[in-house]
């Protein structure tokens, strides 16, 4: 049986296994042997309490066949141990079945050779009929590289110009959805057991099982399909550009070439990356990510400091772009007879809305509709528009570094009638109070029409002060009291000499 690069035949591996789980029994134990053979931390199994020893054993041998230790991983531990027990009969027997069948391997690959010429399959489990199929049709003696988790790589001589297409079309007989690669390289392909992925928005991610042949740029796709496609595509739908970031040990990030391989790069089993979003056209990816990360953090504290604004849902815990809430303070709904006058709009004291972030968002202000019925000048109670909001000032002067505080604030004010608008913006043009009332009247334009006519009328100015909300005179800066204190004439009166 011709051993297979990184990876033990069973009954060696069982060997190995048991050997090591009776001679190193405890963590501290397992730690030092690993810390010996310079095995990396981040890619170290986890050590349960729980578990049986040769459990964790088996872990190890397993991530070091599929390359935890960049170079002859299971070689390095048998080096490592048998310093320690150099009389142990069991490790000599397995270091002298590897040697041979390293020497076994040479001989077929030549001392001379370097290149790894490699056909890789991904979406398959099939790896025995795979294995057979390269054989057949490319190589006789091909090596298995690594298999696992529906992938699977072989070492090939040379790859002939026509038969990559006839391994195609065989592949696909075994295995409908395989994919068939080819690449060239000079290192050996091994998967990491896993990487670890920082998104735009500061989310930590892991891929496990990676092949270190992986391009940067295969693992953008891999990250944004973590995030729902408002987040991730732009106004056409497509994926938004990315760049790929590795960090060393000090933590310094060095920007990866996307079309070179990870390990061609520095990248190790366990390494740590960071995934930016690009500056495109339009809204600056990187700017919206903050700006959606800040808006998340203001709703979620205004919620929190003020008992009348409740925050019932967020579709995103990371990146939201969509809030439910729920206000407590006191309003009106509609009336059930909107043909008698005065309206009498029902008190209500719970409101439900829908707060969201549009796609250009920060550069847009963001969007509201309420959800429960509502009776208010700026809020349309018609079917098509039926729950849009007017935020009037927000949206004339809204500037991106606006904090989410105001809204909320906004929103609770709107609710009360302590923010709305039923004045035209020239009202101090007007002559006289008759003719303001006309020119309010004739222009119209509310989404609300009913409601801004019973909001002006003054039943509806009575109304709304019994709830806390604020006058349109109030509105409009009409009550302020003149200064009369300069036409008073004070003069003071002397006490007479009969008192």
């Amino acid at each position: 049986m011709t051993y297979e690069a990184g990876k033990l035949p069973p009954e060696i591996k069982r060997e190995l296994v048991d050997l090591l789980a009776e001679l190193y029994r405890t963590q501290n134990q397992a730690e030092e042997v690993l810390e010996d053979m310079d095995f990396p931390p981040q890619a170290r199994p986890r050590w349960d309490a729980g578990q049986e020893v040769v459990a964790y054993w088996r872990q190890v041998v397993r991530a070091l066949e599929l390359g935890a230790v960049q170079r002859d991983g299971v070689h390095q531990l048998l080096v490592t141990v048998l310093r320690r027990w150099p009389g142990n009969q069991v490790l000599q027997k397995i270091r002298a079945f590897l040697d041979e069948e390293e020497r076994e391997q040479q001989g077929t690959a030549g001392n001379a050779e370097t290149l790894y010429r490699t056909v890789e399959f991904v979406g398959s489990e099939a790896y025995p009929e795979l294995l057979r199929l390269v054989r057949e049709l490319i190589d006789a003696d091909a090596v298995q590289l690594y298999a696992g988790h529906r992938q699977a790589a072989f070492r090939i001589a040379a790859m002939l110009p026509d038969r990559l297409d006839q391994l195609r079309e065989r592949a696909a007989r075994i295995a409908p959805d395989v994919e068939v690669l080819y690449g060239e390289y000079d290192f050996r392909p091994t998967l990491y057991t896993r990487l670890e992925v920082m998104g735009p928005d500061g989310q930590q991610f892991e891929i496990p099982y990676v092949p270190n042949t992986t391009l940067p740029s295969e693992l953008v796709p891999a990250v944004w399909a973590q995030y729902r496609p408002e987040v991730a595509q732009d106004a056409n739908g497509h994926l938004l550009r990315a760049v790929v970031d590795f960090r060393d040990e000090s933590g310094e990030a060095r920007r990866l070439d996307p079309e070179q391989p990870l390990y061609n790069q520095g990248v190790r089993d366990g390494g740590q990356l960071q995934m930016s979003a690009e500056s495109t056209a339009g809204v600056d990816s990187w700017l919206r990510f903050e700006a959606l990360a800040r808006a998340r953090d203001d709703i979620v504290d205004f919620a929190a400091e003020h008992d009348e604004f409740t925050l019932v849902a967020m579709d995103d815990d990371k990146l939201p772009v969509e809030y439910r809430v729920d206000l407590h303070v006191p309003g009106f709904a509609p009336p059930d007879d909107l043909e008698s006058w005065p309206l009498d709009p029902r008190r209500i004291d719970q409101h439900e809305l829908t707060v969201w972030m549009p796609s250009e968002f920060p550069i847009q202000a963001p969007r509201v509709r309420w959800r429960s019925d509502v009776f208010h000048p700026n809020i349309a109670r018609d079917e098509d528009r039926k729950g849009a909001v007017c935020l009037g000032p927000l949206m004339t002067d809204y500037t991106p570094n606006l904090s989410m505080y105001s809204l909320c604030q906004m929103l609770i004010d709107m609710a009360r009638y302590r923010n709305y608008e039923i004045l035209p913006h020239d009202y101090r043009m007007a002559m006289d109070f008759d003719s303001l009332v006309q020119d309010i009247i004739e222009r119209g334009g509310y989404l609300d029409g009913d409601a801004a006519a019973w909001a002006f009328s003054w039943e509806g100015q009575e109304r709304i002060k019994e709830i806390g909300g604020t006058t349109w005179l109030a509105r409009a800066g009409l009550t302020e009291r003149a200064d009369r204190s300069r036409f008073l004439k004070v003069r003071r009166v002397e006490a007479s000499a009969d008192e």
